[in-house]
């Protein structure tokens, strides 16, 4: 009883609490006087949202019931599912227990045919016996025929049967004294399949010492020695366990074929490197014997790395990883080759320097790095000891210390002389303006770097310092140069005749530097100890970084500022009476010319050309929005207005479009062009009375949306006065909003109204 009148209070309370929540919304609708002419529109609409609600539960309760149903039925199904189950259960376990006897009854049979299987097998085992000569002579011919997995089938069956007697022997000499006789009688008899085991290993050998002209030719052949080779592993497997479980171990094992295999593959790299040595006379006749040479080893490591990588590994079991073994045995006889010819060899100077050139381009792309091998270098031990690397280093860091802001001048004047060329920058594989100074640039730091690395750290410090310095100075010329390149450009627009493409290739340019000077702080973050590379290094990188960016900022704005330059004239006329509302052809000018610049500034790395296009979008929607701010004409009539605001949406409707079919993106580009539309209903709505609520949605989307726009946009219409306008305006709450739009930054934020001449246009 108690529960249900707690209900009933409960409903009594939710009636109460929805109809205080009436009370308030109807409240909310009737703030001026003027509401009272929509009751009924506003009764509708509750009305409407009343049966949305209503319809929305029902269908609710509908699915929530039809959900019951299906689960009940399922539930039914399962039961008897479960029933039958059950029974089937039942009926196994009854024929289980009726056969519990059968093993009883076999045991008599499984007793005949354990004596039968090992009379079978002596039997076996005495035909096998009586035929060892002759299936020696056969291996053995088999052997020099090349038939090798043949040879290697008769001589496991040899070395069966030699093992099974020899077990039996070893079982008779815990009880026989005279079993170690005939064992010795047995061994010489099975001598022949000891000859035969070494001669096959020794074809398997001369095999393997030739794996890079055998992989050529007839890979069969090796993975003809690897399936032996796993053979006899698991031959040793199975000897061994039986060595545990017996004591007995037959002759010859374990053979451990695959160390004898690795074994056989690091004398033939052994070989391989001492055919490369060079002779006296050789270098006593040509001073680049050294370059010669370590040229001569990267191409010989290329080859043989990309055969074993694309013919040799194929061959080999994934347990073996050969390639990577391969690797560390070239590499460890490259290291020993090194260390002789710095120990041994009087170099000079500049072979010195060849030397370091050369270890710091060994994980490159002309040896580790090279696309058919993708090694990664790191990941070996260093090619030279410190000791030794310390006899090379003083020489070269000299050198650097005193080239290389020479260098980086000389290579900053050649691409300036570039900028004026007669023909295209260059593209990179993806179709990028870009000059080589990038690469250049980084690749003669970084090989700076990397071998002060290898004099050690104090000298990195001391060599990556250097680049910095020389580095933030190049900055500095640069982007005088390019300045004082756009300069020029603006003297004579004709010239130089590459002007765009060139910017673009410098943009581009800054772009891959920034990107190179990431690589370049995270890799030396990773080197460094955390001491010798803290917060102030960080900085002066992240400066670097940052000044590489702003070039490129300024070479988009450079671009773009050629574009607007040229279409300035268009813009002026848009929403003008004489050149614009008669008919007018300059929206479609000024796109055509984007367009026509964008075939440019494709060739910009995605990373700015995204951000040249949408620059230029809100450029052109600034300069639109200007033009219909700055009250360019006077509408007579609303058909004026009404014809006007058509244009405008037009005009809007192919800005989106273009700006789409350029690769803008299409939300960002309809999010952006929608606020044209919503200036433009401003200009055409009928009835100044919904005035207000049009401006205040503007406000409300647009922060930086404020007074002096809206009345800017109000002066174009015929029906407004200056005092009406205050009384939009006040209606609108755009006056309570002035302090925050201050604080916004959005695409009103770039156009400034003087509102002293705005009235006195309006005073007109």
């Amino acid at each position: 009883m108690d529960s249900f009148v707690n209900k009933d209070a409960d409903l009594n309370s939710a009636k109460a609490e929805a109809l205080a929540n009436a009370s308030r919304s109807v409240a909310g609708y009737l703030q001026h006087p003027d509401q009272l002419d929509k009751v009924e529109q506003y009764r509708r609409r509750v009305m409407r949202n009343k049966a949305s609600v209503e319809a929305r539960l029902k269908n609710a309760v509908q699915s929530q019931l039809d959900d019951v149903r299906s689960g009940l039925h399922q539930l039914q199904s399962a039961l008897q599912d479960v029933k039958h189950v059950k029974k089937n259960m039942n009926e196994v376990d009854e024929i289980f227990r009726s056969c519990t006897h059968l093993g009883e009854e076999l045991d008599e049979i499984k007793h005949c045919h354990t004596k039968h299987s090992e009379a079978a097998k002596a039997c076996q085992h005495l035909n096998q016996i009586f035929g060892v000569p002759s299936t020696v002579v056969y291996t053995e011919e088999c052997i020099e025929n090349g038939k090798l997995l043949e040879a290697h089938q008769k001589l496991s069956e040899l070395e069966a049967t030699r093992d099974e007697v020899l077990l039996e022997v070893h079982k008779m000499e815990k009880t026989n004294s005279t079993s170690k006789k005939e064992a010795h009688l047995v061994e010489a008899y099975f001598a022949g399949i000891e000859v035969c085991s070494k001669k096959l290993a020794k074809q398997l050998v001369v095999i393997l010492e030739r794996i890079l002209s055998t992989v050529r030719v007839d890979p069969a052949k090796l993975v003809t020695v690897l399936r032996i080779v796993e053979r006899e592993e698991r031959a040793d497997k199975r000897a061994e366990e039986r060595r545990l479980r017996t004591g007995f171990n037959p002759p010859e094992r374990p053979k451990s074929l695959r160390a004898k295999l690795y074994e056989t593959l690091e004398t033939s790299v052994d070989h391989r490197f001492e055919s490369l040595q060079i002779k006296l006379e050789e270098r006593a006749q040509d001073k680049m014997w050294l370059v010669k040479h370590l040229e001569r080893t990267r191409q010989t490591m290329v080859e043989d790395l990309i055969v074993i990588k694309t013919s040799g590994q194929p061959c080999f079991p994934p347990s073996y990883n050969i390639f990577d073994k391969y690797v560390k045995m070239y590499h460890k006889e490259l290291s020993k080759m090194l260390e002789d010819l710095v120990c041994m060899q009087a170099l000079e100077s500049d072979e010195c320097v060849s030397i370091l050139t050369w270890l710091t381009e060994y994980d490159g792309q002309d040896l580790m790095m090279h696309p058919e091998l993708q090694i990664d270098a790191h990941t070996l031990d260093p090619l030279l000891k410190p000791h030794i690397l310390k006899a090379l280093k003083d020489t070269y860091f000299t050198a650097t210390s005193k080239n290389i802001k020479e260098w980086m001048n000389r290579l900053a004047q050649t691409d300036m002389k570039d900028w004026h060329e007669s023909s295209l920058p260059d593209s990179d594989g993806e179709g990028y303006f870009i000059t080589p100074l990038p690469v250049f640039l980084f690749q003669m730091v970084d090989q700076n770097i990397q071998v002060g690395a290898q004099a050690g750290e104090e000298c990195q410090i001391i060599v990556l310092k250097t680049c910095i310095e020389a580095m933030q100075e190049f900055q500095r010329k640069y982007r005088e140069a390019v300045r004082t390149y756009k300069k020029e450009h603006s003297e004579d627009r004709n010239e130089p005749q590459y002007f765009i493409q060139f910017v673009v290739a410098i943009a581009n340019n800054c772009l891959k530097c920034a990107e190179f000077t990431t690589e370049l702080k995270d890799r030396m973050m990773n080197e460094l100890q955390a001491g010798k590379f803290g917060e102030d290094q960080q900085q002066i990188f992240k400066s670097l970084y940052d000044y590489f960016h702003q070039m490129a900022e300024e070479c988009c704005n450079i671009l773009l500022d050629e574009v607007f330059l040229d279409t300035e004239d268009h813009f002026k006329r848009i929403l003008t009476r004489n050149d614009w509302y008669k008919g007018s052809v300059h929206v479609e000018t000024i796109l055509a010319t984007v367009e026509d610049y964008n075939n440019d500034f494709t060739h910009v790395m995605p990373e700015h050309h995204g951000i040249i296009l949408s620059s230029c979008l809100d450029r052109v929607i600034v300069e639109y929005i200007r033009a219909m701010t700055e009250r360019r004409m006077k509408f007579k009539g609303y058909g004026e207005r009404k014809n006007a605001a058509e244009q405008i949406n037009k005009e809007t409707g192919k800005i989106t479009e273009t700006f789409k079919k350029l690769g803008v993106d299409p939300d960002k580009v309809t999010e952006k062009c929608a606020v044209i539309p919503m200036l433009s209903e401003i200009i055409k709505l009928k009835s100044a009375e919904l005035l207000s609520l049009e401006i205040s949605g503007l406000a409300t989307k647009y922060k930086d949306f404020t007074s002096d726009h809206a009345m800017a946009l109000l002066a174009m219409r015929e029906d407004i006065g200056r005092g009406n306008i205050n009384e939009i305006l006040a209606n609108s709450d755009l006056s309570s909003r002035a302090e925050d739009s201050q604080k916004e930054e959005g695409i009103f934020s770039h156009i400034q109204i003087a509102a002293s001449s705005l009235w006195d246009k309006l005073n007109k």
